[in-house]
């Protein structure tokens, strides 16, 4: 049987194992909210995101095991193409579909720092799609993991969060060279129209990708000052000055993103 340690985020280092065709790995504090929205996508039969199996003796999660490849960082040439972009975008907008209609219960904790109350919703989002919790097979998304931050939003937050990721939302000196020399504006534009989101609503969009970048700021330091290491690592090695110059970038270059160039 497969025994291996996986690669992880921020909330488990190095805690994470593959056993046979199962991850288990730590519950924490939100752990209850994203079980049941795990729980809900099986049953409308949405096949992009891991199914839950319950808890092991240890008291950890057991989800499945989803084969394909993790573009984590450096971002490898074939994650920045439109066809990867494009195909996020349709994954995204099949989980919207298949979030309609849940509610989460009542006394499930969500995440914090909240996402801004001028974004919130009823839609349960993902609101963690950075390319590390988005697994491809033959360059196409074929499902979300990690689910640890969703909570209910305007889905326009959960598309602008995957955005700044995907786009992505970075002042030029900080984009990855797989990145270097892509049209953010025709990468907005593709983003949207694969989504299915309509012109009238893209400024608003825009609006909310601002906000994610300032909302990021403060995720970094709300955790960094409760004294979580990787977040005060984060903060040490400057990421809060990178989400403050995607927020001028975003700034500079909103009417040209509109436009389809930039």
């Amino acid at each position: 049987m497969v025994y291996e340690v996986l690669p992880s985020g921020q909330s488990h280092p190095g805690r994470l194992v593959r056993i046979g065709e199962r991850v288990h790995r730590p519950t924490g504090a939100y752990s209850a909210a994203v079980h049941g929205f795990l729980l809900h996508l099986e049953r409308t039969g949405f096949a992009g995101a891991p199914r839950f199996h319950g808890l092991d003796g240890e008291g950890r999660e057991i989800l499945d095991y989803v084969q394909g490849e993790v573009p984590r960082p450096p971002v490898p040439g074939w994650a920045a193409t439109d066809e990867a972009l494009e195909s996020v975008a349709r994954l995204l907008r099949r989980l919207h579909d298949a979030s309609e209609g849940y509610v989460p219960e009542a006394d499930a904790p969500q995440h914090e720092p909240p996402p801004p109350a001028t974004w919130s919703g009823t839609l349960v989002g993902h609101n963690d799609l950075v390319p590390d919790n988005v697994v491809f097979r033959d360059g196409s998304a074929v499902a979300f993991i990690d689910f640890d931050l969703c909570a209910p939003v305007d889905p326009l937050w959960d598309v602008a969060v995957a955005l700044r990721h995907w786009l992505p939302i970075r002042d030029e000196a900080d984009l990855e060279p797989a990145h270097l020399g892509t049209v953010p504006g025709h990468r907005f534009a593709l983003f949207c129209a694969a989504y299915g989101l309509a012109d009238e609503d893209r400024p608003r969009l825009l609006d909310a990708m601002l906000d994610c970048c300032v909302y990021a700021d403060g995720f970094v330091r709300f955790h960094a000052g409760r004294g979580v290491p990787a977040w005060v690592t984060a903060m040490a090695e400057g990421r809060c000055e990178r989400h403050q110059r995607s927020a001028r970038w975003l700034h500079r270059n909103r009417d040209a993103l509109l436009g389809g160039s930039g």
